[in-house]
């Protein structure tokens, strides 16, 4: 139904001569409705093969724009949340929300996000160059050797907080050789376990 529904409208005489106009690039849309606005993305990145940075006035607007697009889409769309919280909010963004924003750039910066859905307050926000971003990041594979110092600190500049047991993002704790630690990027905790050498 919603496919039939979507290609009735791309073969409509009006969306075909939008279409054309959008092909020329030479167009700025503003104040359409969330469901044009999803039938104009979806045309963006299913006919033409484009890429589509989609700006609202509301993270509200973001995901109302997201659950249209994922009824109608097979693609990964993102959406980059603000930094803060609007002023009116008493308390800083959850570790949840930084996790998000994390995946969120990480995808955009390896270009793997064909839809990127976010707030005008974004694009006054300073974000960290690309090359620097992957120095935020650290990866662990089987086999590496640790300096389990080294990465205590690591933890601490990156802002985790050591406890007893791990039950939030942004929490890490060691028992002997068993290490584990709830990223800001992963919806699940992780468990590390290391072989001591002495």
């Amino acid at each position: 139904m919603a496919f039939e529904l979507k290609e009735k409208i791309f073969s409509s005489k009006s969306f075909r001569e939008f279409a054309e106009v959008l092909k020329k690039k030479q167009l700025k849309i503003k104040g359409s409705s969330n469901s044009l606005s999803a039938f104009i993305t979806m045309f963006l990145v299913e006919k033409l093969q484009e890429k589509v940075v989609f700006l609202t006035d509301s993270v509200e607007k973001c995901e109302k724009l997201r659950d249209d697009l994922v009824s109608n889409l097979n693609e990964d769309i993102e959406i980059f949340l603000p930094r803060e919280n609007y002023p009116y909010c008493s308390s800083d963004i959850d570790s949840e929300r930084k996790g998000d924003r994390l995946n969120a750039l990480d995808k955009i910066y390896r270009k793997k996000s064909k839809i990127v859905l976010t707030t005008f307050r974004n694009l006054f926000e300073k974000l960290p160059a690309a090359k620097n971003f992957k120095d935020l990041s650290y990866q662990l594979k089987i086999g590496d050797e640790l300096d389990l110092k080294q990465f205590i600190n690591l933890l601490a500049d990156y802002q985790f907080k050591k406890v007893t047991s791990v039950e939030n993002i942004g929490e890490f704790s060691h028992r002997g050789s068993i290490f584990d630690i709830y990223p800001f990027s992963s919806t699940n905790p992780i468990r590390i376990e290391l072989l001591i050498q002495k």
